[in-house]
């Protein structure tokens, strides 16, 4: 059962270097730079937002939709 999962990780993981990923929070951005460091990593919400009144531009929109992952919190 261990050799399945590990098989299925590095499946995916293989499937996803050089994606592109969207995340809501900077910190969610570090730990997918620190599991596929060829990602290509948008993050929506600046560091100095506020998570609580943060309003996502249009433009933002297109990033999502060209993202392979998004990952949020």
């Amino acid at each position: 059962m261990f050799a399945v999962l590990a098989a299925l990780t590095m499946l995916l993981i293989q499937s996803l270097s050089k994606a592109e990923v969207a995340v809501t929070l900077p910190p969610l951005g570090g730990l997918i730079r620190m599991l596929d460091p060829q990602a290509v990593i948008t993050v929506l919400l600046p560091s100095t937002a506020d998570p609580h009144h943060f309003q996502m531009p249009p433009k933002t929109t297109e990033t999502l939709q060209k993202a392979t992952l998004l990952v949020r919190a």
